[in-house]
């Protein structure tokens, strides 16, 4: 798109699920995609149109940050960096990798020369058990989990430092993501991918005491585009608000075992695991009006369910080998 052609693009977490995702989007476009990441893994994007530069920055590190130009002169910051969700990690490290990162982030942008929007990748998980669905931006939240606490805590960060110091800012909502990414080894992160490898290794499709609670399961094609479409909203939305996505199209995980056995030539056994505990947070549904953000932006999700899983499937059949 030429409104990124010449800029200066960061990406926070730039080898992430998402992240890598974006990456190579960037990755091909004449501009200066800064990658920064705090791993040791050497992924790098496919295109070698942009100017690359790779940054290793502990984000939870306020010395690492406050002592860096990296983030002087930027465009657009999307800020991807988190852990993933893990019941089982101590809260303290919850706090710091999914919410300090943020505010040392925005803490850093507030005193420096840049003029940067700062994107922000949220999550549909920060409302909770809702009364009714569609949700949209008025819906009341009710994080049902820690992450998605942290979440939101983050949310209001980047709403505070709007308010107070002019920071351009905005949330992304995601809610369920799907399909292929930028990195291998990390395809099996996301819920959906790992029923898809199930299916195929095992011919097999568990399901739970969810399986008739709506959900929204959208493929990472149409996130990525939504990502990209930021640059369609006008200056005065940048306003520490967020916006909710989603796939347009609802579905509980009954509905999607139903396509996935369809894909499967109805060859699937299918199981429900009725005495199976499954988390609070996984009972709840949950279903976006995108409507506000596609007006904003012109953005709009443009793949059903039964493609993305088929795309997904066959990405599936083709590298299965990768996921052993």
């Amino acid at each position: 798109m030429d409104s990124y052609k010449n800029k200066k693009i960061i990406i926070t977490g730039g080898r992430g699920y998402i992240g890598s995702k974006l990456s190579n989007y960037f990755s091909f476009l004449d501009c200066t995609l800064v990658i920064i990441d705090n791993s040791n893994i050497n992924w790098k994007p496919l295109g070698t149109v942009a100017k690359i530069i790779y940054k290793k920055i502990d984000l939870t590190n306020f010395q690492e940050i406050n002592t860096s130009d990296i983030f002087d002169n930027s465009d657009y910051i999307f800020h991807f960096a988190s852990k993933d969700l893990d019941n089982n990690r101590n809260v303290e490290e919850d706090l710091k990798m999914n919410t300090l990162s943020t505010f040392y982030l925005l803490d850093k942008c507030k005193n420096i020369a840049t003029n940067s929007k700062i994107i922000f990748a949220s999550a549909a998980m920060i409302y909770g058990h809702v009364d009714k669905i569609p949700v949209n931006e008025t819906t009341s939240n009710s994080p049902p989990s820690l992450w998605a606490t942290s979440k939101l805590f983050s949310e209001n960060y980047l709403k505070f430092f709007s308010n107070k110091y002019n920071l351009k800012c905005i949330s992304i909502r995601i809610p369920n993501i799907y399909g292929e990414t930028g990195r291998d080894n990390i395809f099996l992160r996301m819920t959906i991918n790992k029923i898809l490898f199930n299916v195929y290794d095992k011919n097999t499709l568990n399901l739970y005491d969810n399986l008739d609670l709506d959900r929204d399961f959208i493929f990472i094609d149409d996130v990525i585009n939504a990502f990209v479409s930021i640059s369609n909203l006008k200056e005065e939305l940048f306003n520490g608000n967020y916006y909710v996505i989603g796939s347009n199209e609802k579905s509980s995980y009954r509905e999607l075992s139903n396509k996935i056995n369809k894909l499967r030539n109805n060859s699937l056994t299918i199981v429900h695991n009725k005495n199976t505990d499954i988390d609070y947070h996984e009972m709840r549904k949950y279903f976006a009006d995108t409507s506000k953000y596609q007006l904003a932006t012109n953005w709009s999700p443009n793949t059903s369910l039964f493609d993305g899983l088929k795309k997904t499937l066959n990405y599936i059949e083709a590298n299965h080998k990768k996921f052993k």
